[in-house]
């Protein structure tokens, strides 16, 4: 039987998965020391940033690690695979985390396609596990259909 769950679309754009943490007094050096692992980004609760409007201060700390740049596929089974590598040897670690109400724990899929209509699929194991290392799964999906010039 063929395995859906490792296609690589053609019409992917981007595809990668990231785990999240968010709490208002989440200290981004602690959880990084806790999990022993690097992340791709943090922000600590009170940083500025810009946006169009003006600045403004992040209301709470995030620690996040992403797949974006560091797996090299379309296949949204094959992000999930990789997040679990680095993750779920760290679950016990995690747990302190996970039963604390003031964290908000997840797994973001995101997913661009240029088609109007697209899916992908993960295996169901794939989903099990992700779910013992987080409080949600988040998925976004976002097409770019490119317009049709007229002759």
């Amino acid at each position: 039987m063929d395995d859906p769950t490792r296609d690589e679309n053609p019409l992917c754009k981007i595809t990668f998965v990231d785990f999240r943490m968010r709490a208002d007094n989440l200290n981004p050096n602690e959880v990084t020391e806790a999990l022993g692992i690097h992340p791709t980004r943090t922000y600590a609760r009170g940083d500025t940033f810009r946006t169009h409007t003006g600045s403004k201060q992040r209301p709470w700390g995030v620690w996040i690690l992403s797949t974006e740049g560091a797996v090299d596929s379309a296949s949204p089974e094959r992000h999930a695979q990789y997040m679990i590598e680095q993750i779920w040897p760290k679950r016990r670690q995690l747990g302190k985390y996970l039963k604390d109400p003031a964290y908000y724990i997840d797994i973001y899929f995101r997913w661009e396609v240029a088609d109007t209509v697209s899916g992908f699929t993960v295996a169901s194991e794939t989903v099990r596990r992700l779910a013992g290392l987080c409080n949600f799964i988040s998925i976004s999906f976002c097409s770019h259909d490119d317009p049709v010039e007229e002759p």
